[in-house]
């Protein structure tokens, strides 16, 4: 499996985003719903970034490796490291 990194080196391109493989990017699809209607969803959040980079804004961009879990929500809020 390719990462970031090197699927901007093989390509030879500028990146602009990465869309993450997200649940709710196939519960959306199963809807017939864009999954950019979900504001919680991150695959929402990254298609919106790529679209405010295309029109010229300055966005950083996601932290994939961020936990987003139930779990990793509880833990933030309570302050239990990792």
């Amino acid at each position: 499996m390719m990462n970031i990194e090197d699927v901007v080196e093989v390509l030879a391109i500028g990146l602009i985003g990465v869309v993450p493989d997200d649940k709710t990017i196939i519960i959306s699809t199963n809807k017939g719903e864009p999954v950019i209607n979900d504001d919680k969803a991150l695959a929402s959040k990254a298609y919106i970034n790529i679209a405010k980079r295309i029109i010229g804004e300055q966005v950083p961009f996601l932290d994939l490796e961020e936990d987003h879990s139930f779990l990793a929500k509880m833990k933030k809020i309570f302050g239990v490291k990792k």
